[in-house]
């Protein structure tokens, strides 16, 4: 069964395969981005704020801030993974959702944040699909490809090669106590308005 990732960029909307999913590349909206530079991921730090649980899921806000000396262009969405303790990715079902809206270009200026949601299913350290960690890391690629990694395999666990995500209100790392079934992922916006409301 393949799965679709709605991937925002400034192009036509086009349909990329991925092994067992596919991802739907649509239009992102542009927003008095001009002629600035697209940000990088050494012009960015993340910071994942846990929001609790409701509904049965968990939820979390993350907090993108330009670390660098100038503006930069940010879209789409930063890519998110469960790490264990052993620092290899734990292979969680992965999916982009346009939530709280369709992904848009905006610029950040220096030490300016842009705010993303995330939501997953937590579930039981005994189950056999259930994947645990004690940290996440993140990505972000402003190429193309830079939102074609959303769904690992489960086979595809493997030592981490991304940043590393600074959390606030998660379990402490030696309890290795995030779980997660399942794992939703949102778009980049200029507000935290409505961004862990889904």
């Amino acid at each position: 069964m393949k799965k679709s990732i709605t991937v925002a960029l400034g192009t036509a909307g086009v349909v990329l395969g991925l092994g067992a999913a596919s991802v739907v590349v649509a239009n992102m909206a542009s927003a008095g981005t001009g002629d600035t530079v697209a940000c990088t991921q050494r012009d960015l730090t993340v910071v994942a704020s846990s929001q609790g649980a409701r509904g049965g899921f968990y939820r979390a806000m993350l907090n993108v801030r330009n670390v660098s000396k100038h503006d930069c262009v940010i879209g789409g969405r930063a890519a998110i993974r469960l790490v264990n303790a052993a620092r290899g990715t734990a292979a969680v079902p992965t999916i982009g959702v346009s939530e709280p809206g369709e992904a848009i270009r905006f610029t950040l200026k220096p030490g300016g944040g842009a705010f993303q949601g995330i939501k997953w299913k937590a579930c039981d350290k005994g189950d056999a699909d259930c994947a645990t960690g004690n940290t996440l890391q993140w990505k972000y690629d402003n190429r193309l490809t830079k939102q074609l990694n959303l769904t690992p395999k489960r086979e595809s666990e493997g030592k981490a090669s991304g940043f590393p995500v600074q959390l606030s209100g998660f379990p402490a790392p030696e309890r290795s106590g995030i779980t997660m079934a399942s794992l939703q992922i949102g778009t980049l916006q200029r507000s935290n308005q409505g961004v862990v409301a889904w």
